[in-house]
């Protein structure tokens, strides 16, 4: 897909510390531009450059000037309620839907077809909240009711084609339904509705499991950023840090008590771009902090009415960086917005 270049005009107003963007830097893309639904829940890029959009009227495939919507309507035994899109192998993605479980991709035939569940040899429907890869090829899944699956990529792969229930395991249930997931060497670390982080080590075919962090007055934790050898944690009580991945171990619990930036404010979504963070919260727009000085350096982007090309909407579920330094936004009853961080910066 094309880089979209920008034009940058804006005005800066510092108050208490924050500055107040006022610049009409973002693209946006709502249903009158074919996207089929305003609420946005999450965002991801393929290989080639495509951007894919969940949203509860389906999914959204964009090539750069033209949205492909897949849904119940127009796509035999398909859902609406598209919740997750995770690329796997080139030309294929896997889909997780929150009724409807879970669907395989084929790009270049432009089919969505049903994948079987198989758990404790019993055929199951997953509610998909979220899944991840990490970097041994293994396959993690949340659901909505706090159940953690895991599958071998290949394994997935070789049943998929041969027409047969793909077999997970289940690893552990957590508080609530799962929203975050996190991969960082061979630990994954998952986030539900309470202050503790669970994390999972694969270790041939068994699972080691501890709850090595616990963020206090938390009680939901919806999105992790890895940064170097730190882990961002974006919670309903702000923005918490781990500044060294190293002091978690297996015989203690670590605690921490305040949050490192955005105090009682809910952090749905976090994406690292060069030293900057950005941030998507719930009701109070984006921010962009500088990981060097996040105490002195924090730049805000709200809604404005009379800014057509302003933020469309200040509660944003999710953010994506793609491979041409674009930030997409998916909103609540905004659509989708885009900045070129390159021409921004």
């Amino acid at each position: 897909m094309s880089k979209l270049f920008l034009v940058f005009t804006g005005i800066l107003l510092i108050v208490s510390g924050t500055i107040f963007a006022d610049e009409n830097i973002f693209i946006q893309y709502k249903t009158r531009d074919g996207l089929s639904f305003n609420n946005v829940d999450w965002l991801a890029e393929d290989d080639e450059g495509l951007i894919y959009a969940c949203t509860n009227l389906g999914l959204n495939v964009f090539n750069g000037t033209d949205f492909t919507v897949y849904n119940q309507y127009n796509t035999s035994g398909f859902s609406n309620k598209v919740s997750v899109v995770l690329p796997i192998k080139k030309g294929f993605l896997l889909i997780g839907t929150t009724d409807k479980g879970l669907f395989l991709y084929n790009k270049y035939k432009e089919e969505i077809t049903p994948i079987k569940t198989k758990v404790n040899n019993i055929d199951r429907l997953l509610s998909v909240s979220i899944i991840s890869k990490d970097t041994l090829g293994n396959i993690w899944l949340g659901t909505e009711t706090g159940e953690l699956y895991c599958s071998e990529e290949t394994q997935l792969f070789t049943f998929i084609h041969q027409n047969r229930s793909t077999v997970w395991t289940n690893v552990a249930q957590l508080s609530g339904p799962i929203d975050a997931l996190c991969s960082i060497g061979d630990n994954t670390f998952a986030g539900d509705n309470s202050e503790k982080i669970t994390r999972i080590k694969k270790v041939a075919d068994e699972y080691i499991i501890d709850f090595p962090l616990k963020i206090s007055n938390v009680t939901k934790v919806y999105a992790f950023s890895a940064y170097n050898n730190s882990l961002l944690i974006g919670t309903d009580k702000g923005l918490y840090r781990l500044a060294h991945l190293n002091d978690l171990n297996y015989n203690r619990t670590l605690r921490i008590d305040s949050p490192w930036s955005l105090h009682n404010h809910i952090i749905r979504s976090i994406s690292v771009h060069s030293h900057n963070i950005w941030i998507g919260t719930e009701g109070n727009g984006l921010f962009k902090l500088n990981l060097d000085k996040p105490e002195v350096s924090v730049e805000q982007f709200v809604y404005s009415q009379n800014k057509r090309n302003s933020l469309n909407s200040d509660y944003i579920l999710t953010s994506l960086i793609d491979s041409n330094d674009n930030l997409w936004l998916g909103t609540w009853f905004g659509g989708i917005n885009m900045m070129d961080l390159s021409e921004a910066s």
